[in-house]
Order: structure tokens, then sequence, then C-alpha cells
């Protein structure tokens, strides 16, 4: 017997007892004008007087369907009119954008759209009147249980491990102040539409989800309906249900991966060693530090699936001097006592290109596979962020304007108190970093001397002190 759809004040009811709105002061609600952001603004509407948020709302017009996405922007900026909620909306020229990143339209178009939240974002925590106000602002996406049901066939078809099939969760965090919410996980697209149907409600449809073109579409129009109709009626509810449990797995394997992996994973001049030892691990736990050891050998972890992490595992058991060519220009070679990862010298680059992004108080800049999120704190006495990929620094002491760059000649760190200095090419040596890797580790720059080496220290200059006045938390995301 199927369980009945629940209604608008039902799902509200449900929203608030997850307890994901306490406490929140500022949400951002992403409104495409689609039914599930619909309901979500409405939603969010009904609820922000019972949790005492301030709700805007934030459109991202993809320069991609002509007249239809125009239509788009008119229509949520009418809804949001009506319900006297602020809407901002940005213009991207994603398939532009898509040429030059060399990604997909749906990649590009998902880039920009968490690039537009952020910045959203940051400049609502800069604007005057907020400095009484928590620094974090929460982003409000409107995915169900349906969306996240095909992200877990479209990952699973194409060969994941734990992390890909755990790709949404109710609560995460973008950057050190900006956390996403995703109220709609246990609520399904039929539920969303039937709701507002029911209130009288209208929302717009993008034509592109219509056809059965892209592999998505095919698993929302074919696969997942077939699933229903002949394996089981609740298959797209029992498939993101088990997605959400798997996050919890996933959550405990990387961080308990981080926390093991300085057992076995060493750098040296010539790459990432790691020691055999690790093959005492459980199963699981070695794929992860695998994982975790090949994204920092390489950078990257886009297009590395589990087959991967298999064959460097495999290694293990080959004799000395055998090799694997692996994504990224990366190899995998065995040595005595374990394994070395490092980048191929034929395919070397100088990836910095001479190339540099100003980064502005609010907003964020990226280069090659990397952004860079700067975003100013009120309180900064009381913000102290020591985390690998985020760190708060004193903006006082900046002479210039911020860039994200790569090393150059010249490039140096304050290292103590009494203003002594080291250069970023000593720095790299005592800290062993492999040659091969200087050049792909970004830093954040005030004219030649470094602000932060990114995923490694801050210079000591821009320290938080006690008389530090003015700060800025910088948060680094690899885009693959």
């Amino acid at each position: 017997m199927k369980e009945p759809l629940r209604q608008f004040d039902q799902i509200c009811n449900q929203i608030a007892e997850t307890g994901m709105l306490n406490g929140r002061e500022r949400v951002i609600c992403g409104l495409s004008g689609g039914a599930d952001s619909v309901f979500l603004f409405l939603a969010l509407c009904e609820l922000k007087e019972r949790f005492g948020f301030t709700l805007r709302a934030c459109h991202v017009h993809h320069g991609i369907r002509g007249e239809e996405a125009d239509r788009d922007a008119s229509f949520v900026k009418k809804i949001a009119e009506d319900a006297g909620v602020p809407l901002r909306i940005f213009m991207r020229n994603v398939p532009a954008e898509a040429k030059e990143r060399g990604r997909s339209l749906e990649e590009a178009g998902r880039d920009a759209r968490y690039e537009c939240y952020l910045k959203y974002a940051g400049e609502w925590r800069s604007e005057p009147g907020e400095e009484g106000r928590s620094g974090e602002v929460a982003i409000a996406l409107a995915h169900h249980e349906n969306d996240l049901a095909e992200s877990v066939l479209f990952h699973l078809s194409r060969g994941c491990g734990v992390h890909g099939l755990a790709p949404m969760r109710p609560v995460s965090r973008l950057d050190g102040n900006t956390v996403v919410l995703r109220p709609l996980l246990g609520f399904s697209r039929k539920e969303i539409e039937s709701s507002l149907v029911g209130r009288g409600v209208r929302w717009v449809e993008d034509s592109t989800n219509a056809g059965d073109d892209a592999a998505r579409n095919r698993i929302r129009h074919e696969i997942l309906p077939l699933l229903a109709e002949e394996v089981n009626s609740a298959a797209v509810r029992h498939i993101s249900g088990t997605a959400l449990r798997l996050a919890d797995v996933s959550d405990f394997l990387l961080a308990e991966g981080r926390r093991r992996a300085g057992f076995y994973l060493s750098s040296g001049r010539d790459g990432l060693f790691v020691s055999e030892r690790v093959m005492d691990e459980m199963p699981a736990m070695q794929g992860e530090i695998i994982r975790l050891a090949f994204h920092s050998a390489s950078g990257k972890m886009r297009d590395v699936g589990s087959v991967h992490i298999r064959d460097i595992l495999s290694l293990f058991q080959k004799e000395k001097s055998k090799e694997l060519c692996l994504p990224h220009s990366t190899y995998a070679r065995r040595v005595e006592g374990g394994i070395l990862l490092g980048q191929r010298s034929e395919k070397k680059e100088d990836s910095s290109g001479g190339e540099e992004h100003p980064l502005l108080i609010g907003g964020s800049a990226r280069i090659q596979n990397w952004r860079i999120f700067a975003a100013r704190e009120t309180s900064p006495k009381e913000m102290l962020t020591e985390k690998r990929y985020t760190k708060t620094v004193d903006y006082g002491k900046m002479k210039n304007t911020l860039v994200v760059r790569y090393r150059r000649k010249g490039d140096f760190l304050t290292v103590r108190s009494d203003g002594a200095r080291k250069t970023l090419s000593d720095y790299f040596t005592d800290e062993k970093v492999p040659r091969a890797m200087r050049d792909r580790i970004p830093v954040v720059a005030d004219g030649s001397e470094i602000v932060w080496v990114v995923g490694m220290r801050i210079g000591y200059k821009y320290r938080i002190t006690g008389d530090t006045s003015s700060a800025v938390t910088l948060t680094a995301l690899s885009g693959d």
C-alpha cells in the first residue's frame, strides 16, 4: 500500500523538526523557478518568522535558453516581489565558461551557481549594519530525494566508492562562513508538485529537463520510473535513504583517513611515499588513505575512480620498479618498502604561466582546479581558524590587493615575530615538498610576500593577534 502524499504544511513541519534552521540568522534561497525551488522558497517564507531568520533569494541566468531563461528570471522576480523578499539575479555566460574551463555545460552551470551563491553571501556579510550578526550565511537549495537517487545511480554506473554514493547531505559546509542546507532531501518530486497544485501555485519548466539526450535525464525519465514499476514502488525513497546513511560512513572514512594518513605518507624529493605498512589497515581504510595520497600527489581527483585506487593497492603485491600510469600525469612506482606517487617528468609543465587573479574581500578567485574565497570577519579577535584549507588572517597588515597565483622568483614568507624572512623556495625545501609539486601549489600573495601557502602555512606577519582590528577568512576548495 502506497504512503499518502505529504502536503505543504506537513512538509514545513517536518523541515522544522530536523533542526537545520535552528540558530540561522541569514538564509539565501536558490530560486530557479522550477517546482522544487518555488516550493522551498514558499516553505522558507512560512518558516522565517518561526525561526527568526532573514530570507533573501538568488537566481542565476545561465545564458543558455534564450527567451525561456529570460521568462524564468521575470517569473522569480515576481514571486520574490509578491513575498517581499529581496532577490539578486546574476547573469552568466555558461557556454563560454564551459569552453574556457574544459567543462560540460552541466558542470559549468553548477560552478556558476555556487560562485554566485558565495558572492551574494559575502556581499551580505559585508553590508553596513551586519556587524552584530553571526558571520555565517546559509544557502538553501531545493534538491529532493529524486535528485539524490539520480545522482547515486549516475555515480554508481560510472564507477565510484563510498564518497560517490553519498553525493548530498542535508547540511554541509561550503566554506568557513557558508553552509548549504537541503531541506527537501526527504521528500519526493511528486509530493512537492502535488503540494503546489493544492495551493494553486504555478512554476516554470526548464525544457532541457524534458529530453532524454542527457544521461541524468534518462535516469530521471526512464530508469527510476522502471525501478518503481518493476522492482519496488518506493525505489527512489530507498535509494535516497541509503545515500543519506552512507553520508555518515563517508564522513567517518574521510576524517579517520586523514588522521591515519600521517602514519603512512611522507614527502620526498621525488614524490609522495606510501609505506607498505598501510596494508595492515582494513581494506576500506587502505583505499581511503590511497585516495588521499593520490589527491595530495596530483592535486586532483576528477576522473579518478575506484579502479585506479585498486590498481595502486595491487602494486604492493608486485616486484620493485613496476609502474602504473595514472590520470593527471601521475605515476605510481613500486619501490623498497612501499609505493612512490609522483608526476611524470615528460608531462611536467610550469602551470603558473604567469597568471594571477585578484582576490577581493567578499569574492573569490580561481586558478586551474582551485577556487579561493575571501570573507571579512566581523569579530576578528574571536576568529582564529587553523584548518588546513581555511585560515583567518590579519587584513590590516596587507599592503596590496591580494592575488591568487603560483610561486615566482623573489617570493618570501615572514616566519618569526622578529620579522625574519624565508624564501618560498627554502620553505618548500624545508617542508620536503617534491619539486614536481611546487609549481602546482597555489599561494595567496601580498606583492612578493606570501600570505598563505594553500594547504600549508600562513606568513607570521599575517597572524591574528590581540591588536587585530580587521580580519579575513581565506578558504580553498578544489574544483576537481
